[in-house]
Parts: C-alpha cells; structure tokens; sequence
C-alpha cells in the first residue's frame, strides 16, 4: 500500500538520520524502493551505503544485484550475486539456492 510505504521511507530515513551506521536500514530503504517504487536505480545508492558500511552484509550484495537485474544489467547482476554467494559460504544470511536460482536465471535462453 502506498500509505506503507511512504511511512516505510519516512521511518527508515529517520533511523538513518539518527544513526548514519546502521547497514540494517540503509538495505531495508533500498528495499522499499526497489519492490515499492519499482525505483533501481534510487535502491542501488542505499544497498552500496550498506555494503560501505558493513562490506560483508550479503543481504544487500543480493539485493544490489536485484537491482542491477531489474535494470537488465546482466554482467553486473552477475557479479553482485556472485559476490553474495562467496560471502554467504561463511556468513549465512541466505539460503545458497536462492542466489545461484538467481544467477543462473540470467543468463538462460
């Protein structure tokens, strides 16, 4: 619902504001606007302020390829799912077959 999601920006930009170091909202932003707003390319700068903060955080690796593929940019969608699968071996976030479905998914026929 639109009213949620305005009030999901409004909080979670909040929480930003209060502690610029929290990954956590920083991914879950992106996340709104990703499968909100339908908005890649805005999602991406969010899922990166994650990863720059806590560089081993899988689940936004993940989440930034979604948003490379929503934008049809296949190679780099590779690669941050990719980078999300190497991480995931010791960090266990997400189970490995959603992410390899995922990559593989881009490149069939």
């Amino acid at each position: 619902e639109q009213d949620c999601i305005e009030k999901s920006i409004i909080f979670y930009s909040k929480a930003i504001e209060l502690d610029s170091s929290y990954d956590i909202a920083y991914n879950n932003l992106g996340v709104v606007f990703l499968d909100g707003l339908g908005d890649a390319n805005r999602a991406m700068d969010y899922f990166k302020n994650a990863i720059g903060i806590n560089p081993q955080y899988v689940l936004a690796y993940f989440n930034l390829a979604r948003s490379h593929e929503m934008l049809n940019e296949k190679i780099a969608a590779a690669k941050q799912y990719q980078k999300a699968l190497n991480l995931n071996k010791t960090r266990n976030e997400l189970d490995n077959k959603i992410i390899e479905e995922r990559l593989y998914k881009l490149f069939e026929a």
